[in-house]
């Protein structure tokens, strides 16, 4: 225990906290730091929605709550929107293991929008995408669209 204390020893699966891992899905680094944020952001959204739920939450925390709630849901709904545009432009194949993955992850994070405003963010952007996308790639942000309505 001294050895730790003074960090003298240090465990095999220590991660350096200055730095944060970016999945290495797609090959487009810029699509998997965008995925991992989305994964992020759909956490949070998670998290305030079951703080919501907790019986004898003050009212005004409550509220507060509420109001982060909504920012969060706008924020993922932008980022959603991103990743698929981001997908769209780098090309990913959606029916190779990572394009899978990706699709699952942007599947989740839709679902867990729950705010009205933020479906209609996220639909208008996935539209955008959707213009540009073509084959499966068009299907799968069909699909995302039709979870949000």
């Amino acid at each position: 225990i001294e050895g730790l204390v003074k960090g003298a020893f240090v465990p095999s699966n220590a991660v350096d906290p200055k730095t944060r891992g970016v999945l290495d899905l797609t090959g487009d680094s810029y699509l998997d730091y965008q995925a991992g944020e989305m994964a992020h952001q759909r956490e949070r959204v998670k998290g305030l929605q079951d703080m919501l739920t907790q019986p004898g939450l003050p009212n005004d925390v409550r509220t507060q709550v509420a109001r982060d709630l909504d920012r969060a849901q706008l924020d993922l709904a932008e980022t959603l929107g991103g990743v698929a545009a981001q997908m769209v432009t780098a090309g990913v194949d959606v029916s190779t293991p990572a394009g899978k993955q990706l699709t699952q992850s942007m599947t989740s994070s839709m679902a867990t929008i729950q705010s009205p405003a933020a479906k209609a963010q996220a639909d208008t952007r996935l539209a955008t995408a959707q213009g540009r996308a073509a084959g499966n790639q068009a299907a799968v942000i069909g699909s995302l669209r039709n979870i949000g309505r």
